[in-house]
């Protein structure tokens, strides 16, 4: 079980210059606690007022595929590696 429940992250700029994402580092003890790896699916909701919530796949067994956007449909996906 997580003893801390709020990290800092501050998200930084990855990529070439004019094509750049914005990435963010998931603590260790967030990633031991919810088994994420690179094969997780993460879902990112956003809310009016501002907030995110970042949510496992696994967590979201009745998540509507309306609400769902695919990849490709979305940005234009880069020459990044993951």
């Amino acid at each position: 079980m997580l003893y801390k429940t709020i990290y800092a992250i501050q998200p930084y700029h990855v990529g070439q210059k004019g094509r750049t994402s914005t990435a963010m580092i998931i603590p260790s003890p967030i990633v031991k606690e919810f088994n994420i790896n690179k094969n997780t699916i993460l879902i990112l909701r956003t809310y009016q007022n501002g907030k995110l919530m970042i949510e496992t796949m696994r967590g979201r067994e009745q998540l509507e595929k309306k609400d769902m956007l695919p990849v490709d449909k979305g940005f234009q996906a880069s020459g990044q590696q993951v």
